[in-house]
């Protein structure tokens, strides 16, 4: 079966994705954008108020093939995901399994399907499907640094197209925002903003891509 018919996280065929216009596909992307932080926000807040240190700002769009579920006919071109992930080191946090409890019972005040899985390093990790295209992980460990991460599921749509539409109306005052407190993240631009002088970086190479969906955002043990 070719990927005619195969329809994305949102529902929408690639067909449908490739009619929008850039302006569209741009504005789109920018919903998306603002959905996975305002969830990320949303489970920092279960765990801490504090400032939490950025470790994938989320302002890219990186290629489906990243994604942890398979798009039939995607490619690292034709399809993107967005991922965020944020750490926070909190005062005498161990890694006990126990300290997984406040997300867990986020997980179920939603309704969310979950898995609780003990790592190599006394790590443990929270992974939940939100039923919405997004995937939140947690993760606990022993050197005190707690990370949650959040990732989509693919979408049709040209991922160098949209990282060089965003990066290049952002500043780098703004792409260098350093530890914020939960709902404070990059602020998405507006198509009608200036466009800066185009980043040839981020146009001719392909950012770095996000941790797979294993645990990750793991800062170094001390």
């Amino acid at each position: 079966m070719g990927s005619e018919s195969v329809l994305d996280a949102a529902g929408v065929t690639q067909a449908e994705a490739e009619a929008l216009t850039p302006e569209q596909r741009f504005d789109v992307f920018g919903e998306r954008y603002v959905a996975m932080h305002e969830l990320l926000a949303e489970a920092q807040r279960e765990i801490s108020e504090g400032e939490w240190k950025w470790l994938v700002k989320g302002a890219a769009a990186y290629g489906g093939l990243e994604s942890p579920i398979s798009l039939h006919g995607a490619t690292s071109t034709n399809s993107y995901t967005v991922t965020a992930t944020s750490s926070i080191r909190l005062p005498g946090a161990v890694g006990e399994r126990s300290d997984l409890d406040p997300m867990l019972a986020f997980y179920d005040s939603h309704g969310w399907e979950y898995q609780v899985t003990e790592l190599r390093g006394k790590r443990h990790w929270a992974k939940a499907n939100t039923g919405t295209g997004f995937w939140l992980d947690y993760m606990v460990q022993p050197n005190g640094y707690y990370s949650i991460s959040i990732f989509s599921e693919a979408f049709w749509g040209d991922s160098s197209e949209l990282l060089a539409a965003v990066v290049d109306r952002l500043p780098e005052s703004v792409i260098e925002i350093g530890p914020s407190v939960p709902g404070v993240y990059i602020p998405f631009p507006k198509w009608s903003d200036p466009v800066i002088e185009p980043d040839f970086y981020y146009r001719t190479t392909k950012p770095t891509p996000p941790p797979k969906p294993t645990p990750r955002g793991e800062e170094p043990a001390e």
